[in-house]
């Protein structure tokens, strides 16, 4: 069984004439609106689901978010249009006549209310959200790959340069310190030498080379104290050079780090300045198809108690019948699937149960099952086809 809506004859044809022409306007416009509501009220809901099933398989995000924006719709728009409906006719009609319209009339509001606030602010901010998530995206995400990338090549040549100064001091410190070694390991060895020669003298009985010898001796002594005292200069200078090299070094890399900053700074300016004006845009424009959105709600909320406002002036009466429901081409269809699946389960049933027999106390095989393998089977043909 379903409802059908019988509305009766105007009683008030002065009304209805006058008013009619843009009944059905009014109509199709309220209609057309609650679509507006409808598609930004999706464009929230789908925004929230996907927010919140970000982590989910994309299969399953999608999935979701379409049901949810369906029942959310569903409920919104089909529910709230016949809840203001009702409302709009037990006022005008006067049908709050005991407790009990009362009562069910004071649910029926609560729940109408929530539903339009809700309704409401869906569309609004789902329409305001939508122009505005571009433009805090772009403010948000600043590309500095650019700057950052010609910051590693000039580090990468400041680290070549130093890099080979660093080599160029090396080299002359070991250079130093080689024909430092040379030029005072050959005078050295030429003095052991001579001592040595002193030495052979003196024992041999020349008591005056033994003097020579310690002469020598202390030259030798003098001269690696000598060469030790000038490498403990050459390796201090050395140090020194390496410092300040060291120095140099960090304020080239403090000097490009510095560069680097000012330029991701101004580019960090210009961009925010961009994206600040994108978003200005972007919440000016969300903001006129909020309004035009929010207005759209409330015109479809006028549109809908005008109608019911044009009905009772008019004094046409709305009653609803109970009609049997014709089942749908796609019903006929599925009991026809259903009888035909049920017959052939039916008949290998009857089958495997006609196979199982028992003897009974004649003697007799008597068959465990069903007796009549095409009755059942039968009967829902039958009913089927009727």
């Amino acid at each position: 069984m379903q409802l059908k809506q019988v509305e009766s004859s105007a009683t008030n044809r002065d009304f209805y004439d006058l008013f009619r022409p843009i009944v059905p306007s009014l109509d199709i416009t309220g209609k057309i609106a609650q679509v507006i509501s409808a598609i930004t009220e999706a464009v929230t809901v789908w925004f929230i689901m996907q927010s919140e099933l970000s982590g989910s398989a994309k299969v399953v995000s999608i999935g979701l978010s379409v049901l949810a924006v369906i029942l959310m719709v569903s409920i919104l728009e089909l529910g709230g249009r016949k809840f203001l409906q009702v409302l709009t006719r037990a006022v005008i009609w006067k049908k709050l006549e005991n407790i009990w319209y009362k009562v069910l009339f004071g649910i029926v509001t609560l729940i109408t209310i929530g539903m339009c606030v809700l309704s409401f602010y869906l569309s609004t901010n789902g329409i305001r959200h939508a122009f505005t998530s571009k433009a805090t995206l772009a403010t948000i995400e600043i590309d500095h790959s650019t700057i950052k990338e010609d910051y590693k090549m000039r580090i990468d040549r400041v680290d070549q340069r130093f890099d080979q100064d660093l080599k160029l001091l090396e080299e002359g410190f070991s250079r130093n310190v080689s024909s430092l070694n040379a030029q005072y390991d050959a005078k050295i060895k030429e003095s052991k030498l001579k001592a040595g020669e002193y030495e052979q003298k003196s024992r041999k009985g020349m008591s005056w080379a033994m003097s020579h010898a310690r002469k020598h001796q202390e030259t030798a002594a003098k001269l690696a104290t000598t060469k030790a005292e000038k490498l403990a200069v050459l390796n201090q200078k050395q140090g020194e050079k390496v410092d300040a090299w060291k120095r140099g070094r960090l304020k080239a890399v403090d000097a490009e780090q510095n560069r680097v900053d000012a330029k991701i700074k101004a580019a960090t300016t210009v961009q925010t300045k961009k994206a600040a004006s994108q978003l200005k845009v972007a919440s000016f424009w969300g903001s006129l198809f909020s309004g035009l959105v929010g207005f759209t709600i409330v015109l479809a909320y006028f549109c809908i108690i005008t109608v019911e406002v044009f009905r009772r002036g008019s004094g046409i009466t709305v009653e609803y019948e109970e009609v049997e429901s014709v089942p749908s081409t796609l019903a006929l269809l599925w009991q026809g699937i259903q009888a035909k699946a049920n017959n052939t389960i039916r008949r290998r049933v009857e089958r495997f149960a006609g196979a199982a027999t028992s003897t009974d106390m004649t003697g007799q095989r008597t068959a465990i099952g069903f007796t009549n393998k095409s009755s059942f089977a039968n009967t829902i043909t039958n009913e089927y086809e009727d």
